[in-house]
């Protein structure tokens, strides 16, 4: 909406993705995807969480693993802790969202 020049009014939740295209700042980005019962959780600092339903959580550095094949989970529980946190705040977000649409 951004980039078009629309007003996204209250009802759209997240933030602008045109840093990536403008001026290339990935610092300020961090984007929350989902598909069936898998949710993923790209942060600002090459770190990607992966959860899916009835599954351990793994996290993975897409620097130096792109390919997401060493699980850092167990080696790194704090920047696991915190992006988990993180994830757990959009969806929570998210799922007020949903309610105000269904409300509507």
């Amino acid at each position: 909406a951004e980039v078009m020049g629309v007003d996204p009014g209250d009802h759209w939740a997240g933030r602008s993705l045109s840093p990536l295209w403008t001026d290339g700042d990935l610092e300020e980005v961090e984007v929350l995807a989902g598909a069936g019962t898998a949710q993923a959780l790209f942060g600002t600092d090459d770190l990607k969480l992966v959860r899916h339903e009835g599954a351990a959580d793994a996290l993975f550095d897409l620097a130096s693993d792109p390919g997401e094949q060493v699980d850092l989970a167990a080696d790194r529980p704090d920047e696991l802790e915190a992006m988990s946190v993180r994830m757990a705040s959009w969806l929570d977000e998210l799922g007020e969202l949903q309610e105000l649409l269904r409300a509507e």
